[in-house]
This record gives C-alpha cells, sequence and structure tokens, in this order.
C-alpha cells in the first residue's frame, strides 16, 4: 500500500510539471517586425507615415534601434528606436531627394536579433521649362511664352506661378496651372 501511494505521488507531480511541447516558448528571445502598408508616397521635400508593428517572440523584451540601409539622398525617418507594440514611423524627404519610386530597407536590430521590412517611397514633384527662356520687352508693351510643366513620380496638383523679385510694375498671368500626370503647358503673358 505505500508503494502504490509513493507511486500515485510521483505519476500526479509528472503530470503537474509542464512539459516543454505544452506551449511555451523554448526558442531565443526574438521579435516580429511589419509595416502597415508595402508603400507610400510623399511630395518632394514633403513627410507621410506609416504604421510599424514590433511584436515579441519568445519572450523578447527591450529596445529595437531602426536605421535605413543605403537611403536616397534627403530621405530621413523618426523614431530611430522603439519597444514592442505599435508605433507611427514618420518618413521625411528634403528638397533634393530624387522624384520617382525608392525601395527602402528598414533594418531594426537587437543585440545579436537583426529584422528586416521594406517600403516602397515614391517622391513626386515636378519639371518647368519655359520656351523661349528670354523676353525683352518696351515699356507698356506685353509678351508670351510657354509653360511646359512634367509630372515626376505621379505628381497631381496645383502648381503656383509668380514672378521672383521682378522690376517694377511687370507682371505675370495666370498664377497658377493645374497639372495632372505626363506633360501640363500654359501661355504665360508677362506686362
Amino acid at each position: 500500500e505505500t508503494m502504490h501511494r509513493v507511486l500515485a505521488t510521483l505519476l500526479l507531480l509528472a503530470l503537474a510539471i509542464p512539459s516543454p511541447s505544452s506551449g511555451q516558448s523554448t526558442g531565443s528571445p526574438t521579435f516580429e517586425l511589419r509595416l502597415s502598408s508595402s508603400s507610400l508616397a510623399v511630395p518632394q521635400g514633403g513627410s507621410g507615415a506609416v504604421t510599424l508593428s514590433l511584436t515579441p517572440r519568445s519572450r523578447f523584451t527591450g529596445t529595437v534601434s531602426l536605421r535605413l540601409v543605403n537611403p536616397p539622398a534627403g530621405v530621413g525617418f523618426s523614431p530611430r528606436s522603439v519597444g514592442t507594440g505599435s508605433h507611427t514611423l514618420t518618413f521625411t524627404t528634403a528638397p533634393n531627394t530624387p522624384p520617382g519610386q525608392h525601395t527602402l530597407t528598414l533594418r531594426a536590430s537587437s543585440g545579436a536579433v537583426a529584422k528586416e521590412a521594406r517600403l516602397t517611397l515614391t517622391v513626386r514633384s515636378f519639371s518647368p521649362s519655359l520656351n523661349p527662356n528670354a523676353l525683352t520687352l518696351a515699356q507698356g508693351e506685353s509678351q508670351t511664352a510657354t509653360l511646359a510643366i512634367t509630372s515626376q513620380g505621379g505628381f497631381t496638383g496645383t502648381v503656383s506661378l509668380r514672378l521672383v523679385d521682378p522690376p517694377a510694375g511687370v507682371r505675370l498671368s495666370p498664377g497658377s496651372l493645374s497639372v495632372g500626370t505626363g506633360l501640363a503647358t500654359q501661355q504665360l503673358t508677362i506686362t
């Protein structure tokens, strides 16, 4: 009878101890990295945001450092470090950031653990040109020139037009131009 009690106690203890396969994590601490979108469009010199989700695995804790791998000129982002959970990641571009599509590689690292996510960044802008690019006007006279604006990176919108530091009495019309994707042209009158 004593032997049976000992065996029964050992059996109960064995049942009470969870096995490694009972759902508990046994791997090295790590994390999963995910962006809410695979693409982002921003104006040249502007900014845009996506949501970054950092999910802990195998009891991972702590903060993760973020950086871009070989980003285009003028492209930055913040914040540079995050903990687990969801965070707003803001990307900025500069006036000299090349228009068009750029594949960004975001690398997240903590100790020996590193993960990467990719984001297609589209920088939208436009390129103007004038024909002719020089005019000679007599006092009180008006002449015209053709303005051509080429959309870059899918830019659409209204472009404001103005003369920078013109001589007294010199005016330009119209003062704006609507641009779709592709090429837009407008006759400008200078008086």
